[in-house]
């Protein structure tokens, strides 16, 4: 069921709520999560989200319930492993923040 979260979270929150007002820095975040992958791109005026691994600036990993609960901002920072730009997985959220307000 967090796997199915999480994919909620990408493509319905994140995917469409922002419009062309994503501000992002290009910064592409690749999610895994238990046996999934999720790859989000975060452009000026696009978010792309992508089902399939992809080189990125920073690397997202932890149980899919604790991804799900740092996607939707609880938890701590310390919750879920994040390899690479810590920057690019902080933009993640921001953007998150402002698509779920």
């Amino acid at each position: 069921m967090a796997l199915d979260g999480v994919d909620e979270v990408l493509r319905l929150w994140l995917g469409t709520q922002l419009g062309r007002n994503v501000g992002g820095r290009g910064d592409v975040v690749r999610l895994d999560v238990g046996d999934r992958s999720w790859t989000v791109g975060l452009h000026p005026h696009v978010v792309e989200v992508h089902d399939r691994p992809m080189d990125a600036e920073a690397v997202v990993h932890a149980e899919p319930a604790v991804v799900y609960r740092w996607l939707w901002g609880r938890g701590s920072e310390s919750d879920v492993h994040v390899g690479g730009d810590r920057g690019a997985a902080d933009e993640l959220r921001e953007c998150l923040a402002r698509a779920m307000a």
